[in-house]
């Protein structure tokens, strides 16, 4: 009965647009390292979970899962759906007729229907059926030669080992706008289930990305190829506001949240620059924190010091494109910068295909070539970047 009031009040705090969490919600993550932060993640990941069914998620998907419009939130294709009970109906022969409930770590990686595993609306999300039959049970990578697209963009195909080096099977890769989303969603199943009765490696595919070595030197469950991935995904997507709601929303209704979204640097202390460093919160800023700029920060600064660069005036002139950086912001120090560019106006920051820059050292304009590119019309932002996050211009065009 608690837990079920509990539920209530956070489904009423959510949609409401209150924040569900604060710092103290992590304190047992401070001063650790290593395996002990790893131990620590996976019991603060399980902290007021409540075990619910598969048929549960139609429900729950929406709260979890729904555009500004009211319609399904579909990560893997363009169609427009209605939310309904059991939408998993009849075979479908093109894209946008049924949607369903995919489990984004297939289920043959682990198997057990019925488990919170199974059943976990962390890596569960509603998507097109034709779509996901495609992507089946191929790992996540970044596809050179597509035998497949979807209609918004998703791939299926070879993974380019000159892009993520590790694998050179089939995988299915989505647009760039969610990678980050697919990402730390595997992040936070790795810590809330590690040494759990079921692994996701049962298959080769599954083995691609996880292993059961949990340690340091074991990756923290995750293979060379899998850190590879996973990391360039989290670094490349930030967080997005769609993302903190959608977190939100799974205390609301599942009663847990995900770390890697909340504190979004914690990546870095398992599998990245800062491994097996002492996690201290007060020098990281959460997505839930003032200060924190949602599609740009890394969270590796405290939200009470540093702030990211300024970058204005998105210019195309003769073959080239770019912008003007008129703050370093602090630490007044620039990492990146250049533009991100798409076909598709109205595309999310960080999104899109990157190309750099020379690394400003000061303020003023830079520019990239982009006479290389096939005849059609482009959108860009520029962008730049400091270890406090990253600043895109607005969009501007040319053909």
């Amino acid at each position: 009965m608690f837990k079920r009031i509990m539920l209530a009040a956070l489904l009423l705090a959510y949609t409401m647009g209150m924040s569900a969490v604060t710092s103290a919600y992590y304190s047992n993550l401070d001063g650790k390292s290593g395996t002990t932060l790893f131990s620590a993640l996976t019991t603060v990941s399980a902290t007021g979970y409540s075990t619910h069914t598969y048929d549960d998620l139609w429900t729950y998907f929406q709260t979890t899962d729904k555009k500004a419009d009211g319609k399904v939130w579909d990560m893997y294709s363009n169609c427009s759906f209605t939310f309904g009970t059991n939408q998993d109906k009849g075979s479908g022969d093109t894209e946008c007729q049924f949607y369903n409930r995919e489990h984004s770590i297939p289920n043959s990686w682990f198997g057990a229907a019925g488990t919170d595993e199974y059943n976990d609306l962390f890596h569960l999300v509603p998507t097109d059926k034709i779509v996901n039959g495609k992507r089946s049970n191929y790992p996540f990578g970044e596809v050179t030669s597509p035998t497949y697209t979807s209609g918004n963009g998703s791939k299926l195909g070879p993974n380019d080992p000159a892009k993520v080096a590790g694998y050179t099977g089939t995988v299915f890769e989505p647009i760039d706008e969610y990678k980050g989303d697919f990402a730390r969603g595997y992040m936070g199943m790795v810590v809330r289930y590690a040494g759990g009765s079921r692994t996701f490696t049962v298959t080769t595919e599954g083995q691609a990305i996880f292993k059961e070595d949990f340690t340091s030197s074991g990756g923290y469950g995750l293979t060379t190829y899998g850190i590879n991935l996973l990391m360039k995904w989290h670094r490349q997507d930030p967080v997005s506001q769609k993302e903190i709601d959608r977190n939100n929303g799974i205390q609301a209704t599942q009663g847990n949240r995900n770390p890697f979204i909340d504190y979004p640097c914690l990546a870095e202390y398992l599998w990245g620059n800062s491994k097996d460093a002492t996690v201290t919160l007060s020098s990281l800023c959460g997505s839930f924190e003032t200060g924190f700029v949602v599609s740009s920060s890394t969270g590796c600064t405290s939200c009470s010091s540093g702030s990211i660069p300024t970058v204005t005036s998105p210019t195309y002139n003769e073959g080239s494109a770019g912008g003007n950086i008129t703050s370093l912001g602090d630490p007044a120090t620039i990492t990146e910068n250049g533009i991100y560019y798409s076909t598709t106006s109205g595309f999310a920051n960080g999104a899109g295909t990157k190309l750099t820059a020379t690394t400003a050292t000061s303020t003023g304009t830079f520019t990239v070539d982009v006479t290389t590119l096939p005849v059609g019309t482009y959108y860009f932002k520029g962008f730049a970047k400091n270890s406090a996050g990253v600043a895109y211009t607005t969009q501007s065009s040319f053909t």
